[in-house]
């Protein structure tokens, strides 16, 4: 019989484990002396509260997830810290509606960083940490998820990426190792992203914040002009290294940190990622310059900059590339769709699966020519097996389809068709950037209707979470014995 305790039991200890991050930001406030910490203060309560309360209901000794309960623990714990993470926006001095403090949460959490704020200069400064924390908790969070469930789940393909923690039937206590060897590789890049933020120019506080939202490719900023605020290149620099970073797989990144430094660019996924932002770089430069006038160093900073921003899902900008034609717009369309690499805290259809789908088509032409030719798809020396392209095919069919449903619903509000398929396309991609004048580079989703928000957050958490693996606990047979 399907049992919730063990799934309950750890969202009590993610609930209280966010009650802890909650003290952070508090402390911030309080030492400035702004009454915004008894928000942050009455939050804690809360969530500690029901956290303890679900550890005390559901405490066993021993037990192991199924396949079933991972499902339901994945979106669980999304949806859980969703709600919970929102009450310090809620009862903020800033007087935030319901609706856009869960709106703001689920895209820090989900890394996606579309924002409903004005005015974010103006707001207290625990909040600006707690929504950089948010970005961080939920950069993390997937990339143990990407290495160690989704293979276990066997979602979009994901079965490729399995290790020796996500081979068997349960959920084995070795896998703590492994997300404590990712875990600690993700803290580390961040403490040096927040130090070179520093040394670029950025105060301290800024530093920490922008780390916490650069490697998580999240896009959260202090500031409405993002960074574009510091007109500095030293700082541009500074985030097109840490974003690319963070749309690297991170198994890759720990690594290389251990000494095999060619491990990255073995990778067929990583190799297809970099080639593919290269020729897009060097195309959209040369088009750029030839048509505007633009001179080269610039014209190639700005545009690997938002390249790599738009590739990464993290959404920074530094300029309105709605200016830049009919071709560059169409460039960084196509990467909101992309993403980065499996295994990195980017979102999208992600680089391996496009990868895949090339290859296929390569050998399908093939036989056409050739129709009695043993060809196989080969994917990093190994042959790649008829269930896994099955997978994929049907990642690739269900976001297309959820795409095109959630534009319709987002549209029924009055929405233009512009704004509609260029806020759908940020959400299900979790990118905080879009195009046109509503949802554009300077522009945010403050003066979206409140419907549109609400369906907007679930495209969000249904695009971080796969898609599938969301889908899968609507589904009459797997609530069945």
């Amino acid at each position: 019989m399907f049992s919730f305790r063990p799934v309950l039991y750890v969202l009590g200890i993610v609930l209280v484990t966010l009650a802890v991050t909650m003290l952070f930001p508090l402390m911030v406030d309080y030492s400035r002396n702004d009454a915004n910490w008894t928000s942050f203060s009455f939050s804690f309560f809360i969530t500690l509260f029901f956290g303890v309360i679900l550890i005390l209901m559901n405490r066993q000794t021993g037990f192991d997830l199924s396949v079933r309960q991972i499902f339901l623990l994945t979106v669980a714990c999304w949806v859980g810290v969703s709600f919970f993470a929102s009450i310090p926006f809620v009862l903020s001095s800033a007087s935030i509606s319901f609706t856009d403090s869960v709106f703001e949460v689920v895209s820090g959490i989900t890394t996606t960083g579309a924002s409903v704020l004005k005015d974010i200069e103006g707001k207290p400064h625990g909040l600006l940490l707690w929504r950089a924390i948010l970005q961080a908790i939920g950069g993390m969070g997937f990339v143990v998820a990407a290495m160690l469930f989704l293979p276990f789940m066997r979602v979009g393909g994901m079965q490729l990426y399995s290790t020796e923690s996500s081979e068997s039937d349960k959920f084995m206590p070795r896998t703590v190792q492994v997300a404590g060897n990712i875990a600690g590789t993700y803290i580390l890049l961040i403490v040096l992203c927040a130090f070179f933020y520093h040394i670029a120019g950025m105060d301290i506080f800024d530093a920490i914040c922008h780390a916490f939202t650069t490697l998580p490719t999240g896009g959260f900023s202090n500031h409405d002009a993002s960074i574009a605020y510091f007109d500095s290149v030293p700082i541009q620099l500074v985030a097109i290294v840490f974003m690319l970073a963070g749309g690297l797989p991170f198994i890759l990144i720990l690594r290389a940190f251990k000494g095999n430094v060619m491990a990255l660019w073995e990778d067929s996924q990583v190799k297809f990622f970099i080639k593919t932002l290269g020729l897009s770089i060097l195309s959209l430069t040369l088009y750029l310059m030839l048509t505007q006038g633009r001179a080269f160093w610039q014209t190639l900073l700005d545009v690997t900059f938002h390249v790599v921003s738009i590739s990464t899902t993290t959404g920074y900008v530094t300029q309105n590339f709605n200016e830049w034609g009919t071709f560059g717009v169409l460039i960084l369309f196509f990467f909101m769709f992309m993403g980065g690499c499996s295994g990195s805290t980017t979102s999208g259809i992600k680089a391996f699966r496009i990868k895949m789908l090339k290859d296929t088509v390569g050998i399908n032409i093939k036989k056409m020519i050739y129709p009695h030719a043993a060809l196989k798809l080969i994917y990093n020396g190994k042959t790649v097996s008829n269930d896994v392209l099955e997978s994929i095919k049907t990642f690739f069919f269900v976001y297309l389809t959820t795409f095109c449903f959630m534009t319709l619903l987002v549209s029924l509000s009055g929405l233009s068709f512009e704004t509609a398929i260029a806020s759908t396309a940020q959400a299900i991609g979790n990118i905080g950037v879009g195009f046109g004048p509503d949802v554009g580079p300077h522009t945010n989703f403050a003066n979206i209707p409140d419907s549109s928000k609400w369906v907007l957050a679930v495209t969000m958490l249904m695009g971080r979470l796969e898609l599938l693996n969301v889908m899968v606990l609507f589904t009459p047979f797997f609530w069945k014995r």
